[in-house]
């Protein structure tokens, strides 16, 4: 582009535009280039998708523009002496190269990989100058593992599969049109074009060089934007640039052809690396030598319409970025699966695959976490107390430590043999219940009468998790919590789990799923004695979320900043920062989260509308409302507000409207609602899953349209989605495996695995209460049972996972609140988490997240997040479940 503009200003006719042409085609020249190569910078550099500080220091980046612009120089320089001299001075940089290649180190990457991973840590060091390098560390080593694992041929075999596909798509698709832009055609050919159109000899070695500078002045611009600015919009911005540079190049250069003679990575899974690296070099080459050859023909026939061509192709490549790449800036290679996941087109191609790579990328998401932990006792202090030695701090230091079998180079301080933790205390006895409750509770056979107790127990837990103004009228039966953030943006709600976040999203569906239990089993909880303290909380859910609702297209859906509450530990009472919070509105969509809280609007409202008709019509209200929100300004709230979502991304917000619909045709019986249900449904036909969650609900959706007589329309069948989710939990398909003992697991990653069990028992319990085919109420509830007794410790498990209650609980739950010693004394991670003995106090009924698989280990140690965590989303299935389960098999005299 710019070779055909600099020639057209040099042409022995350019003096009939008296001087003014030649500065207009230097404008277009310069337009062209550094488009161009803006986007070819993009383009040429592992497809633009992974940094470059993966290979080099950056201080060092764009060395290769001017190791071309330095040959150009050498050409023009030597035209005099002939080819030979020009040939002797290009083998000093490839001696240099050779010479070089014998001492260069191997990347960080192919280290590790090779098992020398101190060596590859000491690199990456290097690279980054700096030794805080340990997370990034930590995803090589994670990445290595997964490439050590799988063969080339297996590597083949994965490329074309819907799980990797979208992946080599684009890899292959951007290898492609790199080459058919023109890119590196037009820079092979500089000097023939300009030969072509008059110039003599030297003076197309002197614009050779000119468009070598252009290469290196765009090339550092593109290093200096390439990590401030989002990637996309540089390929857009290049793209644009270069179709303009070359319809406008091609227009000016018609005119001189009509007088003269025409002279004759992208990114690649873990899985797929050495396939799809291979693949993208294959095409990348193939194209270039395709395009090469055929360059020059194309010129002679096509004349100047040959730019017509490669801008064309340039506008394809543009629309392709637009619609089929995701932005990836700051988006490491590890990452690239979850990212596709995520995208509205190979999401859908992905299918059940997507939820895969997304729950994998969350369980890297409190990476951080432990990294900031190191900060307030770090791998030194372990050593120098010799607290690594200890079983309770094991983990921890497993994972702050001795990542990827790397320890901290500090030799521990020998000390003599820690004393054993403390025993653990006996579990409190259970609360008790009403007389009659009681009776009830006890007259059932078996273990049905320890779900109702358990099930009062669950709303322990919710009372627990409460925040906001505890004291004075509203009764707190949490002795060891009170007041807490009353000086937030909207006060109220719940904490999410053992932190102090207020999280809106998952929070709606677990209120949803809440009240849906109480609606669906009322005997059973008037057996259990539970109905008040589920009345009771679900107000204090609904109330708060209808504060986060100020106006029509506004909600906030998030106060708290992640970093900074994950980095403190204390008491939410003690906490008086000021905490922000999110908020969304038609500029920043959140079709998801709106849609959650009008799913958990909806359904409480049913719950009141006889004690409360003025409490149910407001929910039902705000339902309506956050609802024509949702759906008129569709969007993910983590895709308009990234930053501070990243602990709860969500995958996609169909699901989300059509639970809401749902819910409203419930509650309103109007049939316009059931017609959105099954619209979104149907739209996201190729993109669901049979998992259940706060980011899936799908099958909660079918479920319950399922439950209000809904049938079947073309794309959308409730009754076969709903039979393929239950053949997967109970027969082990779509990725769904048993441990040993029985649990379900699902494959998603090992984080909280009890919870998407016991959403699995909640929904085969409802389905069971509707379902006419007696044979199959009865497959659902053993099935459900089996796994509710596995979290309880009656069968299967031996011990109970579930806090206070049973044989050999949880006493060290991750939960801040219950890990602080009685005020006054302080509570920070010092004298709270890492504290050898029990939680101090006692947060029944929280259950925690599980074994994380596929065996049935699980160690009860406060730093384990992932298996010891408790939260909101992990109680709500596992309460409706408990709730149908007293119900049903009451009904059924205690069996299944």
């Amino acid at each position: 582009m710019a070779g055909g503009a600099i020639a057209r200003s040099s042409s022995t006719r350019a003096d009939m535009y008296k001087g003014r042409m030649n500065v207009y085609v230097m404008l277009v020249a310069l337009l062209a280039g550094g488009g161009g190569l803006l986007s070819g910078y993009d383009i040429g550099v592992a497809g633009g998708v992974i940094s470059m500080a993966s290979f080099q220091k950056k201080r060092r980046s764009g060395a290769a523009a001017a190791g071309i612009l330095a040959a150009q120089l050498i050409n023009y320089g030597t035209q005099v002496g002939g080819t030979s001299r020009s040939l002797g001075l290009a083998g000093v940089p490839a001696a240099v190269l050779l010479l070089g290649g014998l001492i260069l180190p191997e990347s960080p990457n192919l280290l590790i990989e090779r098992g020398r991973k101190t060596e590859g840590r000491a690199v990456l060091a290097k690279l980054r100058g700096t030794e805080d390098v340990e997370i990034e560390f930590t995803d090589l080593c994670s990445a290595a593992e997964v490439a050590n694992k799988v063969s080339m041929a297996q590597s083949w075999r994965c490329l074309f599969t819907r799980k990797f596909s979208p992946m080599v798509i684009v890899t292959a698709a951007i290898a492609m049109l790199q080459q058919l832009t023109g890119i590196n055609a037009i820079m092979f050919y500089v000097p023939v074009i300009f030969s072509s159109l008059g110039s003599g000899h030297s003076a197309a070695l002197l614009n050779t060089v000119i468009i070598g500078a252009v290469n290196v002045l765009a090339t550092f611009l593109s290093i200096f934007t390439v990590d401030k600015v989002d990637r996309k919009g540089l390929f857009i911005e290049g793209g644009i640039q270069m179709i303009i540079g070359q319809f406008v190049t091609g227009t000016m250069l018609a005119i001189e052809f009509q007088s003269h003679t025409c002279h004759r990575a992208w990114p690649s899974t873990l899985e797929t690396r050495p396939a799809g690296m291979s693949a993208a070099v294959i095409t990348n080459f193939f194209f270039s030598f395709l395009i090469g050859q055929c360059f020059l023909s194309m010129m002679c026939s096509m004349e100047f319409g040959v730019f017509y061509f490669f801008g064309a192709w340039v506008v394809v490549m543009t629309l392709f970025i637009i619609f089929f790449v995701p932005e990836t800036k700051g988006v490491p290679m590890e990452s690239v699966p979850a990212l596709f996941a995520r995208h509205r087109v190979w999401g859908r191609v992905m299918r059940e695959h997507a939820q895969e790579f997304i729950q994998a990328e969350e369980n890297k998401s409190q990476a951080s976490f432990d990294h900031k932990l190191e900060g307030h006792y770090s791998c030194a202090q372990q050593h120098t107390w010799g607290k690594c030695g200890e079983p309770w701090m094991a983990p921890y230091c497993a994972r702050t430590c001795g990542r990827c079998g790397v320890s901290d180079a500090r030799p521990a301080v020998a000390r003599p043999a820690a004393p054993a933790p403390p025993a653990s205390p006996a579990p409190p006895a259970t609360p008790a219940t009403p007389a009659t409750a009681t009776a009830q509770l006890d007259a059932l056979p078996g273990s049905v009468s320890e779900y109702g107790k358990v099930l009062v127990l669950s709303w322990q837990f919710m009372y627990a998790q409460r925040s906001g103004k505890l004291s004075g009228a509203v009764a707190n039966p949490i002795p060891w919590r009170s007041d807490s953030h009353l000086n937030d943006p909207v006060v109220g709600g719940f904490y999410d789990a053992g932190d102090t976040l207020k999280l809106q999203f998952p929070l709606a569906t677990s209120l949803a799923f809440l009240a849906w239990g109480a609606l669906e089993f009322p005997q059973g909880y008037a057996a259990a004695g539970a109905t008040e303290a589920a009345l009771d909380n679900l107000r204090w859910g609904a109330a708060f979320l209808m504060a986060c609702h100020p106006s029509d297209n506004v909600y906030i859906a998030q106060i708290g900043e992640p970093g900074a509450d994950h980095s403190m530990w204390g008491r939410p009472e003690e906490d008086t920062s000021s905490r922000p919070a999110y908020t969304w509105d038609a500029s920043k969509p959140a079709s998801d989260a709106a849609g959650a809280a009008a799913s958990a609007l909806a359904a409480t409202s049913l719950l009141f509308t006889a004690s409360d008709p003025a409490f149910a019509a407001a929910c039902l209200d705000h339902a309506q409302r956050l609802f024509a929100f949702a759906s008129k300004y569709e969007g993910k709230y983590s895709a308009s507000q990234p930053g501070p979502t990243y602990v709860y991304p969500s995958t996609q917000f169909e699901d989300d409207l059509a639970f809401a619909a749902a819910w409203l045709y419930r509650a309103t019986r109007e049939p316009s609602y059931l017609e959105a249900a099954r619209t979104y449904l149907k739209r996201a036909q190729y993109s669901r899953n049979y998992f259940v969650s706060w980011d899936s609900v799908f099958i909660p959706a079918d479920i319950l349209l399922l439950s209000l007589g809904a049938g079947p329309v073309e794309g959308v069948d409730h009754a076969w989605q709903v039979d393929e989710f239950l053949a997967s939990w109970q027969q082990g398909k779509n990725g769904i495996k048993f441990s040993p003992q029985g649990l379900a697991l699902a494959p998603l990653g090992g984080w909280g695995n009890l919870r998407h069990s016991a959403n699995a028992a909640f929904m085969q319990v409802l389905h069971a209460k509707h379902t006419a085919d007696a044979g199959e109420r009865t497959a659902c509830l053993a099935w459900a049972r089996k796994q509710i007794d596995y979290m309880l410790g009656l069968a299967g498990s031996n011990r109970s996972f579930v806090v206070g209650y049973g044989r050999d609980p949880p006493t060290h739950p991750h939960h801040r609140a219950a890990s602080c010693p009685p005020a006054p004394a302080p509570c920070t991670f010092n004298t709270a988490f890492t504290a050898p003995g029990p939680n101090p106090h006692v947060i029944a009924g929280a259950l925690v997240g599980g074994p994380g698989g596929p065996g049935d280990a699980y160690t009860d140690v406060r730093s384990d997040y992932k298996a010891n965590e408790v939260a909101v989303d992990y109680q709500a299935g596992f309460t409706g479940a408990l709730a149908g389960l007293t119900e049903m098999l009451a009904m059924q005299g205690g069996s299944s």
